[in-house]
């Protein structure tokens, strides 16, 4: 049996899609922050419990570049590790573009 067939066919017991993980107010998208993407469209909130509010423009916009900025000059994946002002961050592949998260929250 092949691994590129094993999930065909496959009954989903349960999901847990981004809309549910924004109304449970895990994830949030940028764009209701006001804040400019190109491949990040959502960041959790342990991303922004890091920011006190009038700094998501400045501190998280600058972590949003650099991480799709590595993003860019990567090959195209579906995960990455981005160190940024003295701290470790992950950038997962989701439905729609990349969520930036906190490792702990992986």
């Amino acid at each position: 049996m092949s691994d590129d067939n094993f999930w065909d066919g496959a009954e989903v017991i349960d999901a847990y899609t981004d809309d549910d993980a924004i109304a449970d107010g895990q994830l949030v998208e940028l764009k209701a922050l006001g804040l400019g993407y190109k491949a990040i469209d959502k960041a959790t909130s342990g991303v922004l419990g890091l920011y006190r509010e009038e700094e998501y423009k400045t501190r998280l916009q600058e972590l949003i570049d650099a991480a799709e900025a590595k993003i860019a000059s990567s090959k195209n994946d579906y995960f990455y590790s981005i160190k940024h002002g003295g701290r470790e961050f992950f950038v997962e592949q989701n439905e729609t573009a990349y969520t930036i998260l906190l490792p702990e929250e992986h």
